[in-house]
C-alpha cells in the first residue's frame, strides 16, 4: 500500500486488520476467518500468520 503508493486501499486493509483483532479467542490468537470468532482449540502457526501479517500491513509506513 504505502510502497507502491497505493494508499487508497488502506481503510480497506485496516478494515479487515481491526475485524481479525475483533474476532480474536481468549489466547489473542486469530485464524484466517476474518469475520467469525477463532475457535479456542489449538491452531496451527501458519493459519494465525495470515491476520498477523494483515496487522503489520496496516501500521504506519516510515522511511
Amino acid at each position: 500500500v504505502y510502497e507502491e503508493n497505493q494508499t487508497k486501499y488502506f481503510a480497506w486493509m485496516e478494515k479487515n486488520a481491526d475485524s481479525a483483532w475483533m474476532h480474536r479467542n481468549t489466547q489473542n490468537l486469530m485464524w484466517t476467518a476474518w469475520e467469525f470468532p477463532t475457535n479456542e482449540f489449538p491452531r496451527c502457526a501458519w493459519g494465525c500468520s495470515a491476520a498477523v501479517a494483515q496487522q503489520f500491513a496496516c501500521l504506519p509506513y516510515q522511511k
